[in-house]
């Protein structure tokens, strides 16, 4: 820890509260400046220096208030609110994908992404986090997701079933008589939980398409020829150029699609998505997915169209694919320093037995 005691008793816990600073005003260290932390008493406390760490005697100081932005050294930043301030990201006509995005790469156990600390006070109606989002007008199949959570935990070779990953882990104290409620949904949802479980299954039918070259990946030649299925030793590079493309078949219509990947793209291959329509014809379909453009491993999730119909060309008088349903995917990014390598495919059915809905009397109704 770093103490600071000082020879006169001038601390008050309001330094702490308040995050206010020392500034170093004499002495060798002159404009050095830290955080109060903790209120130890009166002559002591504990604080943060920014990166900046010496033994100090005999010097003087001054307790400000918190500095609006302060950048230390070991890239530390504090930015400081007070009681009327605010930080304030905005945006319109926004088309870059992601507004704001924190990347922790972890170095030890115990790491958080993002932590917020929120001291009510005893003031009602105060929000940890709060998200409003409004719709605008959505059109038929379109999907959205208000808070979507995904993990990718196909590098966890070393696990067993003693291993327990929590998507969400909700922990409270139990002191009082108040009524905690872990989850409270309120009026205006059709249900209140939909499970969608799903079958998993190797595609029936995938291809690589270099256009207009298709190359089997499930019912061809070993490796290569099945490279799309689990089981298979080869792995192949997709998605080498723009506009190549793959295809994922079925001889029954799906709603999802698991892409596992031996090493992610770079970089976003920017793709889209379509369902085949007939002989080598296909429309746009929206997904909701969690490969981040094939960076990582990840499900493709969609709504089966209602006009969902069987090709066996990949355009109309194109290369002969085997007549099933079909997704397929297109890169569209110019260029991509390291395309993604597959390790395998799987589709979801598009309804299973054990999908069910709880509704809000408390009824579950299989779907």
């Amino acid at each position: 820890e770093n103490l600071l005691t000082s020879t006169t008793a001038i601390f008050q816990q309001s330094d702490a509260d308040l995050s206010n600073f020392i500034l170093i005003t004499s002495g060798a260290h002159v404009g050095a400046a830290a955080e109060i932390r903790i209120f130890v008493d009166a002559s002591n406390v504990v604080v943060e220096p920014f990166g900046w760490d010496s033994d100090l005697a005999a010097v003087t100081y001054v307790v400000t208030p918190h500095p609006i932005l302060v950048a230390g050294s070991g890239n530390k930043i504090s930015l400081d609110a007070s009681t009327g301030g605010g930080v304030e990201i905005e945006s319109y006509n926004y088309t870059n994908g992601t507004l704001f995005t924190v990347e922790l790469d972890a170095a030890m156990d115990g790491a958080s992404g993002i932590l917020v600390e929120v001291e009510a006070n005893g003031y009602s109606g105060t929000e940890g986090i709060e998200i409003e989002y409004v719709t605008g007008d959505l059109q038929p199949t379109d999907h959205v997701s208000i808070l979507k959570i995904d993990i990718d935990e196909t590098s966890a070779s070393s696990s067993d079933d003693t291993t327990v990953i929590d998507f969400i882990n909700i922990l409270t104290t139990d002191e009082y008589d108040l009524e905690k409620h872990a989850i409270h949904i309120n009026q205006g949802f059709d249900n209140a939980i939909h499970v969608s479980s799903g079958t998993e299954e190797d595609p029936d039918y995938g291809y690589s398409v270099v256009p207009d070259t298709a190359t089997d990946r499930v019912t061809g030649i070993a490796p290569g020829g099945t490279a799309f299925l689990q089981a298979s030793a080869g792995d192949v590079e997709i998605f080498t150029s723009d506009n190549d493309y793959i295809l994922i078949g079925s001889d029954a219509t799906f709603e999802a699609v698991e892409a596992i990947l031996v090493s992610g793209a770079n970089q976003s291959i920017q793709p889209e998505f379509y369902y085949s329509t007939g002989a080598g014809t296909w429309s746009a379909v929206v997904v909701s997915e969690t490969t981040h453009g094939f960076t990582l491993s990840g499900i493709i999730t969609f709504t089966a169209p209602g006009d969902w119909a069987k090709s066996n060309a990949t355009v109309p008088a194109g290369a002969a694919i085997t007549n099933a349903y079909y997704i397929k995917i297109v890169r569209t990014r110019n260029f991509l320093g390291s395309p993604p390598v597959e390790d395998y495919f799987k589709t979801y059915t598009a309804s299973s037995l054990t999908d069910f809905e709880i509704r809000g009397d408390g009824t579950i109704r299989p779907v």
